[in-house]
């Protein structure tokens, strides 16, 4: 069985991907606007955010040897705070199982505070 902090390492690394990614995706998006004159005091240095809290419910074993599947999905946003939710599904014998999920905060630092 995989240990019980790896699953949740993997649950917080899956959900730090995606918001990464998604911070990129606005990198991008930002400076495409500002290209054509449309960034209006948006901030395109962001440094991303990190976890604050990280609740992790594990429901059944990972078994090892053996892949799983990882999905994270925002789950709401205000202001600088950011949910995000996350699954870990194993197929086994009896079929695709969620083995562990998860929920975090993920907080934006002040510009001032870098």
């Amino acid at each position: 069985m995989l240990h019980g902090g790896i699953v949740a390492s993997v649950i917080d690394e899956a959900m730090g991907i995606m918001m990464w990614l998604n911070l990129e995706r606005e990198r991008e998006m930002l400076e495409a606007r500002a290209s054509k004159g449309l960034a209006d005091g948006e901030n395109p240095n962001r440094v991303g955010s990190f976890t604050a809290t990280l609740d992790t419910k594990f429901l059944k074993p990972i078994l090892t040897p053996g892949s799983f599947l990882v999905t994270a999905r925002y789950l709401k946003k205000e202001g600088r705070k950011t949910w995000v939710g996350a699954k870990i599904k194993q197929h086994q014998k009896q079929g695709e199982t969620v083995c562990a999920t998860g929920e975090a905060l993920f907080i934006e630092p002040r510009a001032s505070k870098l």
